[in-house]
């Protein structure tokens, strides 16, 4: 994809937010990193409500509804009770709060993102 020309740039990271990919339900968009982590006994996966909770946050229709795209999701929850669990997820988004409705009442530590390869052109 070819992004608009600008007279003036302050950093090629900027540019890239301020250009960023077109998002599926239109506008622009920004990658986000959601990562959540918690203790094994603390698992939602092992408690009905956690599992119902799960299955809604997501859903097709959150998705939908949040205008959000799952870009990957990775999941790492060892069998051992001593170990915390933790799930990284890459969203598309036109913005945090959206993210952040999306996911809730799950807590998640929210970060902008952007691809390496992106990076690696600017250098």
């Amino acid at each position: 994809m070819k992004l608009p020309r600008r007279t003036k740039v302050s950093s090629p990271a900027l540019y890239y937010f301020e250009n960023a990919f077109p998002n599926v339900y239109g506008g622009r968009s920004m990658l986000f990193l959601a990562t959540n982590i918690h203790a094994s006994l603390e698992c939602p996966y092992i408690r009905p409500e956690g599992k119902s909770m799960i299955k809604r946050i997501f859903s097709d229709e959150n998705i939908r509804k949040n205008k959000i795209k799952i870009v990957g999701a990775y999941i790492s929850c060892p069998k051992n009770t001593g170990e915390e669990h933790r799930n990284i997820f890459i969203i598309q988004a036109d913005d945090a709060a959206s993210v952040r409705k999306f996911f809730a009442p799950m807590s998640v530590d929210l970060r902008n993102a952007t691809p390496l390869s992106d990076v690696l052109k600017t250098l």
